[in-house]
């Protein structure tokens, strides 16, 4: 229990301490966490057929983002957030992807000689993807929780509406974001 308010108490710090953008626009917190973490950061949206829904690349130059294009916006700014809070905890690491395994990340197109790292999910720990969703959930809170009091509501598509009432549920209150 102690260890579980120990990694919530840092993840809210951590989140505390970014200039969020107001309204909050998912591209412009990317550019934000690029300046933090000192190299450039490329969101790509793709079909994500035989991994997890996201991906992160790390390469000498940049930072690559891959995230499921086939879902809703709500959910792709999770998906973007949880792979920026891998970031932003620092659990990257510039050990080089052997030849082999990079066309296992459905990159052909990519030279392997220019990737230091990839993380898939399965490559975390259990506590550095606890820690990464854990910080993802707090940046959406808050990120929707400000968008929600600063701008007037517009219609959601269903699949919007759908992941925002999932959202809601998984933070305990469902009345909240309405």
């Amino acid at each position: 229990m102690k260890h579980r308010r120990n990694l919530r108490d840092r993840c809210r710090r951590l989140v505390d301490d970014l200039d969020l953008p107001d309204p909050f626009d998912v591209e412009k917190l990317v550019r934000h966490v690029a300046e933090q973490v000192g190299k450039p950061i490329q969101l790509i949206p793709m079909p994500m057929q035989h991994i997890p829904c996201g991906l992160l690349v790390n390469t000498r130059d940049t930072h690559l983002l891959f995230y499921e294009s086939r879902t809703s916006g709500a959910h792709q700014d999770l998906i973007v957030c949880h792979e920026l809070a891998h970031l932003l905890c620092g659990h990257y690491s510039t050990t080089a992807v052997s030849d082999a395994i990079t066309p296992s990340l459905t990159l052909p197109d990519l030279d392997p000689a220019l990737v230091a790292s990839a993380l898939a999910r399965t490559s975390y720990t259990k506590d550095d993807e606890r820690e990464a969703e854990t910080v993802a959930t707090l940046l959406i809170r808050r990120a929707y929780r400000a968008s929600a009091e600063s701008t007037p509501h517009r219609p959601l598509s269903p699949n919007d509406a759908n992941a925002i009432e999932h959202l809601r549920r998984s933070f305990g209150h469902p009345d909240r974001y309405r």
